[in-house]
């Protein structure tokens, strides 16, 4: 929006970017709420980076099991009464405990109710919120506007470009990460606009899911949810390129990016490697 002072970031500085690869070995503890569809990739991302998950889905047990977690991602998909309470149970449990939390509106353009229950969740300020783009359009619409689950028009223009005054406030209040033909990364004071990945990650289920975890990750261990968001994404889709080389299909993607994001975490400067295809072309390999 033009009322933003903010600063263009190409892409993140190394000596950072490594400096958080090295502390997420440490194993810091994520809390994640996935949907079922994704649950064992995001746990297996997590793992292949360093990090520990923990998916407690009994309110009960929450405050005792934020003693131990880092960080807390909150997934909106596939809602039913028990979750609503759930996510709004951890929310306020990491916010007592000061935990940083990213938000993935899964789906949220698909009813009311999940529309509302996200914009109850980002009332306050501090989260990452890290979607698709019809997601955060859906977020960001005007009042009454129908917003698609999924946008599959205008995907190369900027989120920040699209004067939507609601998407624009909120990312004022917190850091947006909108994924799509061209990812979106953008907060008050910073933008990031990139086409890194590949074609194949819009071909397996849970792939943003897994993002979303990852930041997380990230987000535990660096305290600048803009550089965290930046970090997590930059290795996701560094690790995809990697990964898009040596399969045949989404079938074997998978693996081969769970074996990228332990290989780059590891090995940081690696994911400064060629640039593939963009992910907007379907026979990229």
């Amino acid at each position: 929006m033009s009322g933003f002072a903010v600063g263009v970031v190409e892409g993140p500085s190394p000596q950072a970017f490594a400096r958080d690869c090295a502390a997420l070995r440490a194993g810091p503890v994520v809390h994640a709420l996935p949907v079922a569809a994704s649950a064992n990739l995001v746990a297996n991302a997590l793992l292949a980076v360093g990090a520990s998950p923990v998916m407690a889905q009994l309110a009960g047990e929450i405050t005792s099991i934020h003693q131990r977690c880092a960080a807390v991602v909150l997934t909106l998909g596939t809602p039913d009464g028990e979750r609503f309470h759930l996510l709004r149970t951890v929310l306020a449990s990491a916010a007592a405990r000061g935990l940083p939390v990213v938000l993935d509106p899964v789906g949220v353009g698909a009813s009311p109710l999940r529309l509302g229950l996200a914009h109850e969740l980002t009332a306050g300020s501090g989260m990452v919120v890290r979607g698709n783009r019809g997601e955060l359009l859906a977020l960001g619409g005007e009042a009454g506007a129908s917003t698609p689950i999924d946008d599959r028009t205008g995907g190369e223009l900027p989120l920040w470009e699209l004067g939507l005054t609601a998407l624009g406030a909120l990312a004022g209040r917190h850091v947006l990460l909108g994924t799509g033909l061209v990812d979106c990364l953008w907060s008050a004071d910073r933008r990031h606009q990139g086409t890194r990945g590949h074609a194949l990650q819009a071909r397996v289920t849970g792939m943003g899911c897994a993002l979303s975890a990852l930041v997380a990750a990230f987000r535990a261990v660096n305290s600048d949810s803009f550089e965290a968001a930046l970090h997590a994404l930059w290795l996701a889709n560094s690790a995809a390129e990697v990964a898009a080389v040596r399969s045949g299909g989404p079938g074997t993607f998978v693996p081969g990016w769970l074996d990228a994001l332990a290989f780059l975490t590891e090995n940081p400067e690696g994911a400064w490697g060629p640039i593939l295809p963009e992910k907007g072309d379907p026979n990229g390999r």
